[in-house]
């Protein structure tokens, strides 16, 4: 699955409602893949959201999903209809999710640096970008052009990230205990 440029555009704007429900979609995925682990958990959040979507406006999003080719409908044999992601439209959920991401900051700091380093090739200049800007956007201070420092724990989510924009290979994180003049970082980071 290669990501597009069109899919992940810098200033496309969504309704809230419509990443609600492709999210929820994406949830139904997440629980099929989960097969048993944690579903009761999925369920009854994926549940509970549902019902509290007008059904009219539910199905103007289907369509428009459906002809924007996010979903595909499939007949199972009892005669129902399953509405599934398509790979596009798994794209563009874990867009939103991305869009959603933020890194919960602990009441205490635990006095080590997160270092994300990357080298990642032109040819993925376009994910280059990307894991750029959603660095700074989670607050990450660029202290060379590759290399962004965080103070507080973040693997789950820069792992999460990588995977999604598959660059694994071409990303690190250090675990630092001290860094040179790192009172200008603690003073950007407001933790003196």
């Amino acid at each position: 699955m290669k990501l597009k440029k069109k899919i992940f555009k810098k200033n496309y704007r969504w309704g809230a409602l419509k990443k609600k429900v492709l999210l929820l979609l994406f949830g139904g995925l997440a629980l099929y893949l989960s097969q048993g682990r944690g579903a009761w958990k999925i369920i009854k959040g994926i549940h509970k959201e549902w019902k509290k979507i007008n059904r009219q406006h539910l199905r103007r999003i289907i369509k428009e999903f459906y002809h924007q080719r996010l979903i595909a409908f499939k007949e199972k044999s009892h005669g129902k209809i399953e509405v599934i992601l398509t790979d596009k439209g798994k794209l563009k959920a874990l867009e939103c999710k991305l869009e959603e991401m933020e890194i919960e900051i602990p009441s205490r700091w635990d006095k080590k640096w997160r270092i994300v380093i990357f080298d990642i090739p032109e040819k993925k200049r376009y994910q280059r970008e990307i894991f750029r800007d959603k660095l700074k956007k989670l607050g990450f201070l660029k202290i060379q052009k590759s290399v962004f420092i965080f103070p507080y724990p973040c693997e789950d989510e820069i792992n999460f990230l990588v995977e999604v924009l598959k660059i694994r290979r071409y990303v690190r994180i250090v675990l630092a205990k001290n860094i040179t003049n790192q009172e200008e970082l603690l003073l950007k980071f407001n933790l003196i």
